[in-house]
């Protein structure tokens, strides 16, 4: 890697997101790093977002459009931007979220400072309507990540803040396609046991509030997805072996309760009794009140 001029392109997926994609990509023409390059993809956009973006940036030297022929999910369109990257590191960011003026410099700092350094560079996150940031205040600059960390609090990293070599993140196979839910927390905990994770020390990015549609909302990719994500957690023998193992009990009863709560809002009652009488035999889950209270309401609704 070339450390004098590290190069950055940040990928940006994009579905039915204009005009608000454009204060995105406006946030990644300003980075003060000055090699910084955009990529976007079009996720088969419905509502004209693609004719728009080329009408606006077809002939911009840092934007490069892309677009996916049929409707495959943000894991898909972020993998074809990152075989597509042809600089140093990459990066991304949600349509609907700004990076600040230094977000990419700050974390190229990181490589720069120690050419030995190929892992993760990392900022903070902040949240639209929200006084509480990801890393607090307590994180110093360059401290360490562990997987253990990321466990006990998934904040810490989050799409829009991770930075890394792009042929690292190729060699990784990228965001897991199959998901279409907690696809950035299972490639965290692919990435974390392999790959050393630095905090850059300084705000990346802020998540707005464009709608409330946000992935974790949608019962039907929920449901959809079932028990995909601790499937593929299972399969991870890097996370088995490294991370402790209550907190890898936690998880998966965390992913539970998530499918359980999306069948009941969705009023799928014989599906929810079912899944949580296999769990509490198998163990995967604690009983409280509120999944007693909802498994006896179930019979009456």
């Amino acid at each position: 890697m070339s450390h004098h001029l590290l190069s950055v392109t940040v990928v940006i997926p994009c579905y039915n997101r204009w005009p608000h994609i454009q204060k995105a990509i406006a946030s990644v023409l300003e980075q003060s790093h000055r090699q910084t390059h955009c990529l976007v993809v079009d996720d088969a956009s419905t509502d004209g977002s693609y004719a728009a973006l080329q009408r606006e940036y077809r002939d911009h030297p840092k934007v490069t459009l892309l677009q996916l022929p049929d409707n495959r999910g943000q894991s898909a369109a972020r993998n074809l931007g990152a075989r597509h990257v042809e600089t140093e590191l990459l990066c991304f960011l949600d349509s609907d979220d700004i990076l600040f003026n230094d977000a990419v410099a700050r974390r190229v700092d990181l490589y720069r400072e120690d050419p030995e350094f190929r892992g993760i560079s990392f900022g903070k996150k902040l949240i639209e309507g929200h006084e509480r940031a990801y890393p607090d205040d307590s994180w110093q600059r360059n401290k360490r990540l562990t997987l253990n960390d990321y466990l006990r609090c998934k904040d810490l990293l989050h799409t829009n803040t991770f930075m890394m070599p792009t042929n690292l993140f190729l060699e990784s196979g990228g965001f897991d396609e199959a998901l279409r839910n907690q696809e950035d927390i299972e490639l965290f905990l692919r990435l974390l046991p392999h790959h050393e994770a630095r905090y850059s020390g300084e705000k990346c990015c802020r998540i707005e509030t464009v709608d409330a549609q946000r992935a974790r909302h949608d019962l039907r990719r929920i449901m959809e997805q079932g028990n995909r994500f601790s499937s593929a957690v299972l399969r991870n023998n890097a996370l088995i072996r490294k991370a402790e193992p209550q907190l890898i009990k936690d998880l998966l009863e965390h992913d539970l309760r998530v499918i359980l709560n999306a069948l009941y809002k969705s009023r799928q009652y014989e599906q929810y009794r079912s899944l949580l009488r296999n769990a509490k035999k198998d163990n995967l889950v604690s009983l409280d009140g509120r999944l007693i209270k909802r498994y006896l309401f179930s019979y009456f609704r």
